[in-house]
């Protein structure tokens, strides 16, 4: 018996790693403009060397976590040290991936704000409660990286975040290396 629930204990260990054997998380880097209805404009940019200024703290990174298998991607703040997601961002609601390694995919708001908006950003930051377009590619086998171009809705005043005007988004996003899949991501995959 003893060898029976050792056998179900491995079993289910394989089965959790096979679901995830197709998933990669990637650091990256978000850089852009958000521009608001009166035209005024917010840069996005790094707070300091390898520091993204979409995370809560200088100790957190920013994710890119793909699922090929699943067809889904998502962006979180983590916790590197931890490896658990500090805040979720956005993720895919539809996706296509290229076996050329280009990919596409609608990424909205994930957060926990009206309309699922984000909130946790700093305070130079507005709330995201949008939908923002992602093309790109993965690149590498060895050393693998993603780039990609975003565009789009930063926020909708009506369905995002109430308290901040509408605005959209024209950016970049970069991979700076890879990091390990956080246990507790991917409630979309």
């Amino acid at each position: 018996m003893k060898k029976l629930g050792v056998l179900a204990a491995a079993l289910m260990v394989i089965g959790v790693a096979s679901a995830r054997a197709q998933t990669n998380a990637f650091v990256i880097d978000v850089k852009g403009t958000i521009t608001q209805k009166d035209g005024t404009k917010i840069q996005l940019k790094d707070v300091a060397k390898g520091v993204t200024g979409l995370v809560s703290t200088d100790s957190d990174v920013l994710v890119l976590i793909v699922s090929k298998d699943k067809n889904a991607f998502e962006v979180d703040e983590v916790d590197p040290a931890t490896s658990n997601t500090v805040n979720a961002i956005m993720a895919s609601f539809v996706a296509a991936f290229l076996d050329s390694g280009q990919f596409n995919g609608d990424l909205e708001a994930d957060g926990t704000g009206h309309g699922s908006s984000v909130t946790t950003f700093p305070a130079a930051i507005p709330d995201f409660g949008g939908d923002v377009q992602a093309t790109g590619r993965f690149t590498g086998t060895t050393k693998p990286a993603v780039t990609a171009t975003l565009q789009g809705v930063w926020n909708d005043q009506k369905r995002g975040a109430t308290t901040q005007p509408p605005s959209i988004f024209k950016g970049t996003l970069r991979s700076t290396g890879t990091i390990t899949v956080p246990t507790d991501c991917c409630q979309n995959f």
